[in-house]
Formats: structure tokens, C-alpha cells, sequence
């Protein structure tokens, strides 16, 4: 499937960093039947480069008819040109 705009919902406000493009970071929700893999993939959020800035978090709940999965991404890119998102993970520490 493709990228749908319609489920990427954005939940709050975490705060501003500083002043200017950017200073302000989202958390968005986001549904989908697809797989990570396809999420994961090079352009999917493109459609919604306008709504997400570098530093958003994305929760996206995959798999909605088959295996479901839940991963957190972080934006680290958002242009005209293409979102860039990676995969949050925690370190020890």
C-alpha cells in the first residue's frame, strides 16, 4: 500500500527548543496495514513533508489486518524534497 495522509494524526505539542522554523516538536500517531519494511522505506512520508519537522515523532501502529506492530520513528529530515525518518531505539544508560 501507499502512504495514506489521512492517518497521521498529530497528538501534541512536547515542547519548543529555541525560536524559528523548527523549534517546536509534534508527536503524531499514524496507522496503517502496511509493513515496517514499506514504512521504512525511502519516501514513504513524502505526501506529508508540509506537517513534519525534523525532530517529530512518529508512533505507528503496522499490520492493522495481519501481524501487528508498533515502532516509534523520529524525523530527522522534512522538505520539498522528502522526509527522512529512523527508528527510535533506547540505549542503556
Amino acid at each position: 500500500m501507499a502512504f495514506n495522509k489521512n492517518n497521521l494524526r498529530r497528538q501534541q505539542s512536547m515542547g519548543s527548543i529555541g525560536n524559528g522554523a523548527n523549534s517546536v516538536r509534534f508527536q503524531n500517531s499514524y496507522l496503517t496495514d502496511d509493513t515496517p519494511a514499506t514504512v521504512e522505506g525511502a519516501s514513504y512520508f513524502n505526501a506529508a513533508w508540509q506537517e513534519l519537522a525534523p525532530g517529530d515523532i512518529i508512533i505507528a501502529s503496522m499490520g492493522i489486518g495481519g501481524t501487528l506492530k508498533a515502532k516509534i520513528y523520529q524525523v530527522t529530515a522534512s522538505s520539498a524534497g522528502g522526509v527522512t525518518v529512523a527508528l527510535l531505539t533506547t540505549a542503556a544508560g
